[in-house]
């Protein structure tokens, strides 16, 4: 068991069965960091962009809507999400690299 992780961790990941496995499943978790990496930076891209609209809303004083600004909270809690998501995959791949040492 990897040393800076709970080993309450090790309940929800697989057992590898031997280095090939183990080498095969850290790999699956570091290809869904980077597709959560595209999906942080999709989401950052929106709120940008949600931010440009409320701006353009604000020079004609057209603000009386607050949908744009709870689609802004939507968006930052799904990229808290994905950043709870890409943290449980980093610490996937270090418990596999760690089992292969």
């Amino acid at each position: 068991m990897h040393p800076c992780l709970f080993p309450s961790f090790y309940e929800t990941l697989d057992c590898p069965q031997d280095d090939k496995e183990a080498s095969l499943l850290r790999e699956c978790h570091r290809h869904a960091v980077t597709d959560i990496d595209l999906q942080i930076s999709t989401a950052d891209l929106e709120i940008e962009m949600l931010h440009t609209e409320i701006k353009g809303k604000e020079l004609t004083n057209n603000l009386e809507d607050d949908q744009l600004h709870k689609r802004i909270w939507d968006t930052q809690d799904k990229k808290r999400r994905l950043l709870f998501a890409k943290r449980r995959h980093i610490s996937s791949s270090n418990a596999y690299w760690y089992f292969m040492q």
